[in-house]
């Protein structure tokens, strides 16, 4: 996994890199009496204040669920199938998604049965259709539960989530591969 550390450093690295190309602002900055160099020591002190522990599950998992959250809120204005939806993940990496439009409706599974090879887009072809992400679990395991009032109802070998647009399905797919890397102990290359 990436360290944080190497991940500050890419950061600073970027923003070295951006000043490096913004001399004509320097200048302007310089003649106005503004010290880039607070400015940079500011933004440095605020990207170590959001770095996450790697031994923190659920604080690298909690982006993910910030993001599937809001696409889910915003698709529920137009998708008649979703309504009061509500997304958890926790550090032992279950995903559960609650939705209310049709009772008590939750699907349920553990991060860590999915394969990180098995996304798949799910096209809107037709008027009415909404794009979807299809993700297999490994060895095709029955590992997806759905529940309906608290009983389950059936297990299914893949998590589908059905979104309001393109854009919105885009947003979460890095993010769900991001999370189910980090729950399935995924390291990266120094």
């Amino acid at each position: 996994m990436r360290s944080p550390f190497i991940t500050l450093l890419l950061l600073l690295f970027a923003g070295i890199s951006w000043n490096c190309h913004s001399d004509s602002k320097t200048d302007t900055q310089a003649a106005t009496g503004t010290d880039t160099t607070t400015t940079q020591e500011n933004t440095i002190e605020r990207l170590r204040s959001q770095v996450v522990d790697e031994n923190d599950i659920y604080g690298r998992l909690r982006a993910t669920v910030s993001v599937l959250q809001d696409e889910y809120t915003k698709s529920e204005a137009t998708m008649p199938g979703l309504k009061d939806v509500s997304v958890e993940i926790g550090a032992d990496c279950v995903l559960t998604i609650s939705n209310k439009a049709y009772g008590d409706e939750v699907t349920r599974v553990n991060l860590q049965a999915l394969d990180p090879n098995g996304f798949g887009l799910i096209p809107d072809l037709n008027e009415g259709d909404f794009p979807g992400l299809r993700i297999r679990t490994l060895e095709a395991k029955p590992a997806v539960e759905l529940l309906k009032n608290g009983a389950l109802v059936t297990t299914r070998s893949e998590l589908v989530i059905y979104l309001a647009n393109r854009p919105a399905i885009e947003r979460i797919t890095p993010y769900m591969l991001q999370a189910l890397n980090i729950c399935q102990g995924v390291q990266y290359p120094d």
